[in-house]
Formats: structure tokens, C-alpha cells, sequence
């Protein structure tokens, strides 16, 4: 992380966050549809390469939302991918998870979208998150 004086937290938040949604949350959000175009077919199907073979398997308007997960490098986008995903996420976690008759953790999923909120909000200059 850039740690020189000029830069401050909301600003290095803001530059990772396209990076993060693109390495770390699209891979997952991408393996949460599949887990619910399985939930959908009995797992007898594949989601095929990249996830190509989803939008048949998947709730009418949902890969409208997974598309909506691409942003450009324009920080008001990334930030509208980064919601799109995180809501999208827990949308499939709740299908998925009805389901399946598992639970969903209630206040991990508030507390991951309270800090993306509050870390969105940061000005430029922050010195800590909280």
C-alpha cells in the first residue's frame, strides 16, 4: 500500500477497490451463482468456463446484475460494481441458503456492508477508518 505522506487512507482505499473487487469478489461472487444455479438444478448442470453457461440456470434479471459488477477505473462506478456485487452476493447467499436449509450469518453480512459504506465514505486525507 502507498504509504507516502500525501496520500491518505480514503484515498488508497479507493485505488484498491477496483483491484479487490476484480481479484477477490467477482471470483466469489461468480462461485455464490454457481452454488444457486446448482440449488436450481439438482447440480446436474455445469456453469461452464468463466461462468458462461449461468445466465440459463440463474433467476430471470440476475446475470443483468452479475454484468453490472463491471466498472471502469471512474471511482463513482467502482463504487456502484462494489454494491452491485456485495448485494448480489447475499441475494444468492439467501436463495442458496433457503434452499439448502442452511443459515445465513446476519451480522457478518450487515457488518461487511457497513464497512464498504463507511470506507466509500472516507475523504482523501483519512488518517483511520473509524
Amino acid at each position: 500500500r502507498d504509504r507516502s505522506p500525501s496520500r491518505g487512507l480514503g484515498d488508497v482505499y479507493k485505488r484498491q477497490a477496483l483491484d479487490t473487487l476484480n481479484a477477490c469478489v467477482r471470483p466469489q461472487l461468480l462461485h455464490m451463482l454457481s452454488w444457486l444455479a446448482g440449488t436450481r438444478t439438482g447440480f446436474a448442470v455445469s456453469a461452464g468456463k468463466s461462468g458462461a453457461d449461468l445466465p440459463a440456470y440463474l433467476p430471470a434479471g440476475c446475470w443483468e446484475r452479475y454484468l453490472s459488477t463491471y466498472a471502469d477505473a471512474e471511482p463513482g462506478h467502482v463504487w456502484a460494481a462494489v454494491f452491485a456485487a456485495a448485494t448480489l452476493f447475499l441475494d444468492a447467499a439467501h436463495q442458496t441458503a433457503e434452499a439448502l436449509a442452511l443459515p445465513v450469518n446476519e451480522a457478518e453480512a450487515e457488518g461487511s456492508l457497513r464497512y464498504l459504506y463507511r470506507v466509500c465514505e472516507l475523504p482523501a486525507d483519512a488518517s483511520e477508518i473509524f
